[in-house]
């Protein structure tokens, strides 16, 4: 009986949104705009169904209720004209129009997507069809063969210990001869050396560093790679200067504890080589189990995931609302920085004695 009941409903929601919808059309729609009803994407003759497709689409025909028809539409419609602020129009939804500009620009994403999954000849082309006030638009995707990986170039200009960290990083590549080419793989390999060299000692390298150039053959529907990393660029007294990246050693390990405390003098308390700075008469945690959490020490090779767990275990204690940590050159050679790490603690309104 239940059933039944919601069956009816269902019935006259959809009967009244289809009414709503062909008495209402083009009633906000002015000489030469056109209600959007359908966005169609097809490859092969065959419409995609795929959901990560449609979402690179700039434009969406209005909601539709079961799928059939635009019932927050029909509401929007409703609303009497120059009701701006009408109840109708906050819980219903304006008319899409077609735009050929978001019409292009959404072609040029849907043919971006499949260059960076390795179709370097795609094409996608879009044909609009209009009736009444009604535009339907159909994206034909002509996608052409999927590219594989021929070679991985990477020609360092020297062979000292950074290059050669990458140049063995790069041995165990993922990205091999055959393999098909996707940017998410380039990107995933990007982030993968960058995190290796993190955790080797390069604390100012990042991912940005590195990139990728890619030299198609397009007979054999190949590409060859390059890995470029770049230096790190400083301005000094307006010269761009290129620096090698260097490791960072740890001089010297700093947690600054802030207090409520109005008293002006700061005291240091140093436990496992770490030094406690606070303001007050005595420290406000227990500074031996936070020495505990911290595994960052003086005299060692900055390494990024150190800092990770770190942050993780002062976390996990919940006594503060921000954590940072800084690492800052001390004094520099030719092999390396070393670098003053400073770790923030400012501790939440309720703070519990550690």
């Amino acid at each position: 009986m239940k059933t039944k009941l919601n069956l009816k409903i269902y019935i006259l929601l959809i009967s009244i949104s289809i009414c709503f919808t062909q008495c209402t059309t083009n009633k906000h729609l002015g000489e030469n705009q056109y209600l959007l009803s359908q966005s169609k994407i097809s490859l092969k003759g065959e419409k995609i169904k795929n959901k990560e497709l449609y979402t690179l689409l700039k434009q969406k025909p209005n909601k539709k209720f079961l799928g059939i028809a635009p019932l927050y539409l029909g509401i929007y419609n409703l609303a009497q004209e120059g009701e701006n602020e009408s109840y109708l129009k906050r819980i219903g939804e304006a008319p899409v129009i077609l735009n050929y500009r978001l019409a292009r620009k959404s072609a040029s994403q849907l043919e971006l997507h499949y260059k960076n999954k390795g179709y370097f000849d795609a094409e996608v082309i879009y044909n609009v069809s209009t009736m009444k006030h009604k535009a339907n638009i159909d994206f034909i995707i002509n996608s052409g063969d999927k590219y594989k990986v021929n070679k991985v170039f990477f020609n360092p200009e020297s062979n000292n210990e950074f290059h050669q960290h990458i140049q063995s990083l790069i041995t165990d590549t993922p990205i091999r001869k055959g393999k098909p080419y996707n940017i998410k793989t380039l990107e995933s390999e990007r982030s993968r050396i960058a995190e290796n060299l993190q955790n080797q000692g390069y604390y100012q390298f990042n991912k940005e560093f590195i990139y990728f150039l890619a030299d198609t053959n397009q007979l054999e529907k190949t590409v060859n790679l390059t890995i470029i990393v770049k230096s790190i660029e400083t301005n000094e007294n307006g010269t761009t200067i290129q620096k090698t990246h260097k490791k960072g050693v740890v001089g010297v390990v700093n947690v600054h504890l802030y207090t409520n405390s109005t008293v002006a003098f700061k005291d240091t308390v140093s436990i496992e080589g770490i030094n406690f700075i606070h303001s007050g008469l005595s420290p406000p945690f227990n500074l031996n189990r936070l020495a505990e959490k911290i595994i960052i020490r003086q005299g060692s090779i900055y390494n990024k995931s150190f800092v990770d767990n770190s942050y993780q275990a002062l976390s996990e204690l919940k006594n503060f609302k921000k954590i940072s940590f800084e690492f800052t050159p001390l004094n520099s050679d030719s092999e390396k920085d070393v670098l003053s790490a400073d770790i923030y603690l400012i501790p939440g309104k309720k703070s519990l004695i550690l």
